[in-house]
């Protein structure tokens, strides 16, 4: 039994066509002669969705791979393809109004009829959870996608698993130790010796609930990896970018932000504390938290020194404790533990994804420079990411920090 091998679909196609469903219950169609694949039926041009439960006797059911089959118990079978596949229903064509999506949209339902063919999108820590599906749905809708993370053989996994349903898509791993500046500049070199263009930068990797330790770099962990390299990255990325005909940059915040414990002013935030050895004042969570805020101030900071260039800069909220890897990189599973066992009632991480596909891709972002995203809506951030003066000392500390490691210096972009 593989993914695909078989189909229910009543609908008569022309040789070498098959009929799926994603996991939402969209209908889509594969042209294995072209091994290409599109929404709209290849003979009536009608799209399709799946409503309503499985049938009596039916349960899904997840193999080895994490691909979902089908249970057919009173007759002792099982499939990849679901039995609702042919009683799907069609959907009219678009309206033409603006389609809304809340913190319920998943990923697939917000690139829906996005069209991403000849953009390249580059997304760190993007092996696994929120970033894998954020990476899957774009390759999904025809984009270059580019994964990052630490582990060769976790990058290689990963691909391997977004191509298991179409071998054609335009995925690969590019190696980057987000605690090592200088792995950073190597990631650039790479893309820069291919010539390839990046349209979209979603800086999505993030660690969590981490012991007090330093990188080789002499940069607290949590600093380095959540929030310097990032943003380094993002530096370094800026010409490459200004190119595009998209342009964005999705900065993975969360509402986390909020409680940092900076007693309403990030000038309380010493940055020397982050490459002091000999700190005592550590706390795992209201380190994560402000690695958070910073990302919010850097993105808003970033977005006015790109008031000259097509470069948009948001950041985004995914979703509150997501049963994903990040909850188990840390020195404490007991968020792992809850995430777990609030799954039923937190967003998948399909859903996570949803907002930083939604920011990526969405014409009307554009109307939200340096803004907050939460659930596919600008939302307020902390009182403290207003203020400029604020956005200016980490703009400035920031930049500090990355001249006197790297000798980085920043060059304003223009039109």
């Amino acid at each position: 039994m593989a993914p695909g091998d078989d189909t229910d679909s009543e609908d008569n196609l022309p040789s070498g066509w098959e009929e799926r469903a994603t996991a939402q219950g969209w209908v889509y169609y594969t042209n294995h002669n072209t091994k290409t694949t599109q929404w709209d039926h290849p003979l009536s041009g009608k799209r399709k969705v799946i409503n309503g439960s499985l049938p009596y006797g039916w349960e899904t059911q997840l193999d080895s791979e994490g691909n979902v089959y089908f249970v057919d118990h009173i007759n002792g079978r099982t499939t990849y393809t679901d039995p609702r596949l042919a009683c799907a229903t069609e959907v009219g064509p678009t309206s033409g109004k603006k389609v809304t999506f809340s913190s319920n949209s998943s990923a697939a339902e917000v690139l829906y009829e996005v069209d991403l063919k000849n953009k390249c999108a580059l997304i760190t820590g993007g092996t696994s959870g929120i970033g894998f599906e954020t990476g899957k749905e774009l390759a999904f809708r025809g984009c270059h996608v580019i994964v990052t993370g630490r582990s060769e053989a976790r990058g290689k996994e990963a691909v391997e698993k977004m191509k298991q349903e179409f071998k054609s898509l335009q995925v690969e791993f590019m190696p980057a130790d987000l605690s090592i500046l200088a792995s950073v500049v190597s990631l650039v070199n790479r893309i820069k010796i291919r010539n390839l263009q990046i349209n979209i930068l979603i800086l999505n990797a993030a660690v969590f609930d981490q012991p007090f330790s330093t990188t080789s770099d002499g940069f607290e962990s949590t600093f380095e990896i959540n929030y310097l390299s990032q943003c380094y990255l993002s530096l370094l990325l800026l010409p490459n970018l200004a190119k595009s005909s998209l342009g964005r940059i999705v900065f993975v915040s969360s509402e986390s932000h909020r409680f940092h414990n900076l007693n309403g002013s990030p000038k309380m935030l010493n940055f020397e504390v982050y490459s002091n050895p000999t700190y005592k004042q550590y706390s795992a969570n209201v380190t994560y938290n402000r690695t958070k805020l910073l990302m919010i101030l850097f993105c808003r900071a970033l977005q006015r020194h790109l008031i000259k260039s097509p470069v948009l800069s948001v950041c985004v909220h995914p979703g509150n404790l997501i049963y994903t890897n990040l909850y188990f990189c840390g020195a404490s599973r007991r968020f792992g533990a809850l995430a777990w066992l609030l799954r039923p009632f937190n967003k998948t991480a399909n859903q996570g994804a949803a907002t930083s596909c939604y920011c990526a891709t969405a014409l009307e972002v554009c109307y939200y420079p340096g803004g907050y995203f939460n659930g596919c809506r600008p939302v307020f951030a902390a009182q403290e990411c207003e203020d400029v003066k604020n956005q200016d000392f980490v703009w400035n500390s920031t930049l500090k920090l990355l001249n006197e490691k790297t000798g980085y210096e920043f060059v304003s972009l223009s039109m």
